[in-house]
This record gives C-alpha cells, sequence and structure tokens, in this order.
C-alpha cells in the first residue's frame, strides 16, 4: 500500500470517532434514503451572479463555474476590463489569481492562509461534488432539523449541513476552515468580515 493510500485509510478509521467527538451519531438509514443535495448545486457548472462584500473586494459580477474531471474552475468579471478572478479547485490545492495577487492552499484547509479565495474554492468545489450517502459521516438533531456530517468534497473540507424536511440540503457550515462561514440556499453566504451571494446568472 503506497504512503497515500495508508495515510487515507487512517483518515478513514478515525471518522466515526471524529463524529462522535463532534456530537454525531451514526447516520441513519432514513436520512441515508432522503438525501438530496442543495438545489443551487444545479447552477453549477454554468453562469452565476457572485455578490461579494469583504474589504478587499466589492461588487456584483458575472461568473462561470466550469467541472471537468480534475478540477472545479471559477471565473469572475466585472461589467468593465478584464478578468477579476482565475480560481481553480483542485485535489491538491485551491490556487487563484485574484486582481493579479496569487494565492495557494494546500491541505488540510484548516491551516490554509484566510482569504475570499478559500472560500469561493469551498462553495464551488462543493456544489461541484453530489451529496450521496457515501459521504454520510454522521447526525444529529437540531432543534426541529437534522444536521449531518458529509465528508470532504471536491473543496477539500467536511462539511455540517441542514436538511430540510424534504432531505434537501437547506445549509451548509464550514466549521474546519480558519474562515468559519455558513452557505444557504438562497445562495446568500456569510462569515466573520464578509457576506456574499452566489446565484444562476438573471441576465
Amino acid at each position: 500500500m503506497s504512503g497515500r493510500a495508508q495515510v487515507a485509510a487512517a483518515a478513514l478509521a478515525l471518522l466515526p470517532w471524529l463524529a462522535a467527538c463532534a456530537g454525531f451519531a451514526p447516520p441513519s438509514a432514513e436520512t441515508a434514503a432522503r438525501l438530496r443535495p442543495m438545489a443551487l448545486a444545479d447552477a453549477v457548472p454554468g453562469r452565476c451572479e457572485l455578490e461579494i462584500e469583504s474589504p478587499g473586494l466589492n461588487g456584483v459580477f458575472d461568473a462561470v463555474v466550469a467541472v471537468d474531471g480534475r478540477a472545479v474552475r471559477l471565473q469572475v468579471f466585472p461589467d468593465v476590463g478584464g478578468k477579476l478572478i482565475d480560481l481553480r479547485v483542485a485535489a491538491d490545492a485551491i490556487t487563484a489569481d485574484i486582481g493579479g495577487v496569487a494565492y495557494r492552499a494546500s491541505p488540510p484547509y484548516g491551516e490554509a492562509e484566510p482569504g475570499i479565495a478559500l472560500v469561493l474554492g469551498a462553495i464551488v468545489g462543493e456544489l461541484a461534488t453530489p451529496v450521496t450517502p457515501a459521504r454520510l459521516l454522521g447526525e444529529r438533531q437540531r432543534g426541529d432539523a437534522v444536521e449531518v456530517l458529509l465528508a470532504a468534497g471536491r473543496g477539500g473540507s467536511p462539511v455540517r449541513a441542514t436538511l430540510a424536511a424534504d432531505g434537501r440540503v437547506a445549509a451548509m457550515a464550514w466549521h474546519d476552515l480558519r474562515v468559519p462561514f455558513t452557505l444557504r440556499a438562497d445562495g446568500t453566504f456569510t462569515g466573520p468580515g464578509f457576506r456574499g451571494r452566489i446565484a444562476p446568472a438573471t441576465r
């Protein structure tokens, strides 16, 4: 077994323990059967509208998300001028050029340099990953809703997802990043010092 395979096997063996430590019980067959992705995932890949309010980037922009077998790519364009953001989420790194400033983060993303590129990479990477029962690590009751713990998708980080009554993901929260934030079904996302919205293009 290769070194990478040994690390992966060890991580899988620890997952039930990690889920238990976070207060999650093993997922039920009922939850697995009704689990459905966030409706917003239907917009990925495709043309989107991206709104951001942050210390370094503000405005409403046109965006394109493309997915292939190796990576997810996000390109963001202002009304006037050239490409503003060129971001790529691959298995080994999130890389981006934002207004001429380069960014690179490698797993584990909980130790990565904070930045809007990390947030956008987590969002588009997760939306481009199927939400399947195989990703279920645990579940727990949160008021009237069920919250599940999903194994990391293409965004590279585990996700806590709150489910609607029909099993569709209503919100996703990233607690393991240095920039913790939440994405809701209407496309809005919020975190410390920033907020925004990603939605299918309307123009």
